[in-house]
């Protein structure tokens, strides 16, 4: 570990550090962010998607497959991914705000074993599967919805 500290510290890149300390691990993504820095969006999903394989994240396949679901859409793939106590939710901002910068619904895995959608504290609708989940999400979206900034 002190073998990574000193490497990193000492301005080496990911792969310089790994070299002298084996036991640094990091993702694809991580190596293209410090080769040409990623977007924040863009960061911020691949930091949601890969958090997910860790522990204790690992522990929960449905919170993964309700992620993989919204990365797929690519509407979705633009806002910013929030997760809160497994809840998914959608800001047009970064940092993302409840207050001011959340856009559409918030989805929740683990309701009653189906995905449910909420608005604030309303139950809208429940589905079984993440994609039909996301896809109500998606339809009742704001038109025109852009990019985060």
């Amino acid at each position: 570990m002190v073998r990574a500290v000193t490497a990193w510290t000492g301005g080496a890149g990911l792969v310089e550090t790994k070299d002298r300390a084996p036991c640094v691990e990091f993702r694809p993504w991580a190596l293209a962010h410090e080769r040409e820095p990623l977007g924040a969006v863009e960061l911020e999903w691949c930091r949601r998607l890969d958090g997910i394989h860790m522990p204790p994240m690992n522990r929960f396949p449905r919170v993964h497959a309700l992620l993989a679901a919204a990365y797929a859409q690519p509407v979705l793939r633009q806002l910013t991914p929030v997760t809160s106590h497994f809840n998914l939710w959608f800001a047009t901002g970064t940092p993302a705000r409840w207050d001011t910068t959340r856009v559409g619904s918030m989805i929740w895995p683990h309701d009653e074993g189906f995905y449910g959608v909420r608005n604030r504290s309303e139950s809208l609708a429940r589905f079984e599967t993440p994609e039909e989940a996301v896809a109500f999400v998606v339809a009742a979206l704001p038109e025109g919805i852009g990019p985060a900034l």
